[in-house]
């Protein structure tokens, strides 16, 4: 969360217009008492500049490969957004391959997400010191944000906002798609999660 206001929590977002990627979102930051702005990323730094928002939510080498401490004093590094990657293959495809290729494959694979996770991490790191001005900040430019520690009560509203906002309009239009797949996902992934 990168805002041109200083904030020192969640809390601080009240009465505040916060940028969005979507609907879902706004939604979501709607229950923490802001309103969302579903607005395109190239846009943002200049509605930050000029008062059009107030905040914005992307990760950290994002907003600093935006430019978005130009126009913030203040990062609260909360992950509020997820983004999943997959990878597949068509069966038929699969069942082609022999089992040394198959093998080859996963490993491969397996070693692609490893790579993927150490590097993600790193990029995340050197994003959040270039983001306030720290040494080493190898793939940044380096600007000054304060950085707010994130609290007990900003993980709370995040779980509250989760539970309360995010999932009963995401398993309705899951359940749009497929009758049981909330049941389903609840059963598994949500389990999984203590949700």
């Amino acid at each position: 969360m990168f805002c041109n206001k200083e904030i020192s929590g969640l809390e601080d977002l009240r009465g505040l217009r916060v940028r969005v990627g979507d609907q879902s979102a706004a939604n979501f930051i709607g229950q923490l008492g802001a309103t969302g702005i579903s607005m395109p990323f190239g846009d943002v730094q200049q509605a930050l500049s000029r008062g059009v928002v107030d905040c914005g939510i992307t990760g950290p080498a994002s907003a600093n490969a935006g430019g978005w401490p130009e126009a913030t004093t203040t990062v609260l590094p909360i992950a509020l957004q997820l983004a999943i990657n997959g990878y597949a293959i068509n069966l038929d495809t699969w069942n082609r391959l022999d089992e040394t290729q198959q093998s080859q494959l996963e490993t491969a694979i397996a070693e692609l997400s490893d790579d993927i996770w150490s590097y993600s991490e790193a990029l995340y790191e050197d994003a959040m010191r270039c983001n306030a001005g720290e040494s080493p900040c190898e793939f940044g430019n380096q600007y000054a944000l304060t950085e707010v520690a994130v609290s007990d009560a900003d993980l709370a509203a995040v779980t509250a906002a989760v539970e309360e906002v995010s999932l009963p309009l995401w398993a309705t239009q899951c359940n749009n798609v497929a009758a049981d797949c909330e049941a389903t996902w609840r059963e598994t992934v949500g389990a999984q999660l203590g949700l």
